[in-house]
């Protein structure tokens, strides 16, 4: 990944989509939803399945049984199996979950597009951050200082208008005002 101090970027090429991706929590929340939505349709194709139910139960019965001379005590065990006959609503359940997944992935896709855009949008403005304080310090404040110091040596001469001296200050002042905001 890229770190960008107030001064100087650490890497002259431009950043990774991977590296947006990684620390964006909307992908990760995407991620998540996506996740979720792959269970649900897991979920809905064990619809399907057959149901076991297997119980044990033992009863205490106090009452003496005459003939025995003992006690009776009762023992069951239950053994159950469910079979689905009805395959309509469980393959809608299916479908309906299949579709929510093909939706969570399309969702996850639309918002790392939004990140990769949003963070070459920032990227962009980075360097044409960088380029115009270049162009500023480079250039444009140079001349508009040697422009300055000419108008004055000028004015002082009797050569030049105090209004001609004042405006070329004014446009001095003014370049280093957008310096400062780029």
């Amino acid at each position: 990944c890229l770190t960008i101090s107030p001064r100087r970027r650490t890497s002259s090429s431009s950043p990774s989509p991977v590296c947006a991706e990684t620390r964006s929590q909307e992908i990760a929340v995407a991620n998540l939803g996506l996740e979720r939505a792959g269970i649900e349709e897991r979920m809905a194709s064990w619809e399907f399945a057959p149901e076991f139910t297997l119980g044990a139960e033992f009863m205490r019965d106090d009452m003496q049984d005459p003939a025995m001379g003992s006690f009776r005590n009762s023992r069951t065990a239950i053994f159950g199996l469910t079979i689905p006959l009805w395959f309509g609503g469980k393959t809608a359940r299916v479908r309906e979950a299949a579709a929510g997944t093909a939706a969570m992935g399309a969702e996850r896709a639309a918002t790392v597009e939004r990140v990769r855009a949003a963070a070459a949008d920032l990227w962009f403005r980075v360097v044409n951050t960088e380029r115009l304080v270049s162009l500023y310090d480079s250039t444009l404040l140079p001349q508009a200082e040697k422009s300055a110091r000419l108008a004055e040596a000028l004015y002082r001469e009797g050569r030049a208008s105090l209004a001609g001296m004042l405006e070329t200050e004014t446009a001095l002042q003014n370049f280093r005002m957008a310096r400062a905001r780029a």
